[in-house]
């Protein structure tokens, strides 16, 4: 009996939050900073570095989709999975992946929340931290924090 409610309320409740979710063709925007999302210079051969930009039509467009109870980021036009590495200078740094094979481990998963606010969270599988743009470097990086305004980000769902 209580497998049957428990079920019931599954069934209701991840449908509701999996449509909240934008996916498709997205840009990212975080008010803060006022920047959106955008690839950069080649970290190495394997990681392409990931920047923003201050203007809307600088703006860079990416594709969510659902993976399960998670999502996966990848960059519309470079085909380049968004993921979250080991390496660490005040966060994880965040790269687009080059390569066209799978990565090891839950790299580039992410589980995204909308806040109150409507505002989303994008939290990585892996590791359990959030994205945010390191000050005026504007590189995107990971914390622990996972509160507060540099967390929050604005995903606007636009035709690829």
């Amino acid at each position: 009996m209580i497998s049957e409610v428990i079920l019931c309320l599954l069934v209701a409740i991840i449908p509701e939050t999996l449509t909240q979710i934008p996916t498709g063709c997205v840009t990212f925007f975080i008010p803060p900073n006022n920047r959106y999302l955008v690839t950069s210079t080649k970290y190495d051969d394997n990681r392409r570095n990931v920047a923003s930009a201050y203007m809307e039509d600088q703006s860079e467009k990416w594709i969510i989709t659902p993976d399960g109870p998670n999502y996966r980021i990848k960059h519309a036009k470079l085909q380049e999975e968004l993921y979250e590495s080991e390496i660490s200078y005040g966060g994880n740094y965040v790269f687009t992946w080059i390569p066209k094979d799978v990565l090891s481990g839950n790299h580039e998963r992410w589980q995204i929340t909308k806040t109150n606010d409507g505002h989303f969270l994008i939290r990585n599988v892996q590791f359990n931290q959030c994205l945010y743009l390191i000050g005026v470097e504007g590189l995107l990086s990971a914390g622990t924090k996972c509160d507060g305004p540099y967390y929050k980000w604005i995903i606007t769902k636009v035709n690829c």
